[in-house]
Parts: structure tokens; C-alpha cells; sequence
């Protein structure tokens, strides 16, 4: 029973390890779906943004209506700008997952 347990856990685990790498590959399609979100942000004021740069990590989803609602956002001076700019904006992202939360990284530059 000891041995059967030295060698059945293992492959097991490294199974189940593989598994979760391959779950979340990436999609063709969101790179449509990145430039229409781009297009959304590109109005926002940095003004108020204290530093030159700023990354902002946007965590979304696209309803049955093709409506983006914002999962979450990470913490920044400018994340409620964000926020107001893309939540329940209508996309045209054909071939996007419906219901799938897809996280996109934006970084912000003060000119």
C-alpha cells in the first residue's frame, strides 16, 4: 500500500498540474476586443495621475448584449475614470466569449 502511494500520488498531482496549465489558453479574437476597448479609454484626463506611468489591470467580462461589465479594476487614481468610461459600453467584438472574464493590462502615459 506504501509503494502504491509513493507513485500513484505523484502522477496524480503532475496530471492534475498539467491540466490547469493548458485550461486558460489565450483566445485569437481579443486583440479586436483590446482595440475597441483602447478606443474607449483613449479620453481619459491624466491629469489627475501623479506619476508618468501607469499600469492599470482591467478584469471584464461581455454580457449577452455585448456589454462590457467591469469585474474589477485594479487600485488606482484613475480607476474610476476607467470604470465610468467602460462599464456597460456596447463592443462589437464578433467571436468574443460571451461570459468569459478576460484580463487586460493598460498602461497609462502622461504626455
Amino acid at each position: 500500500m506504501k509503494i502504491l502511494k509513493i507513485f500513484v500520488l505523484p502522477l496524480f498531482v503532475a496530471a492534475f498540474t498539467n491540466t490547469q496549465a493548458f485550461a486558460n489558453s489565450p483566445d485569437s479574437k481579443p486583440s479586436e476586443l483590446r482595440k475597441q476597448i483602447i478606443e474607449l479609454v483613449d479620453d481619459i484626463d491624466l491629469s489627475d495621475m501623479k506619476k508618468d506611468s501607469e499600469k492599470v489591470v482591467v478584469q471584464f467580462l461581455l454580457n449577452e448584449k455585448n456589454e462590457i461589465v467591469i469585474v474589477n479594476i485594479g487600485e488606482s487614481e484613475i480607476s474610476d475614470q476607467i470604470r465610468s468610461l467602460l462599464s456597460r459600453k456596447d463592443i462589437n467584438a464578433k467571436g468574443a466569449a460571451v461570459n468569459k472574464i478576460y484580463t487586460l493590462p493598460i498602461v497609462f502615459n502622461k504626455a
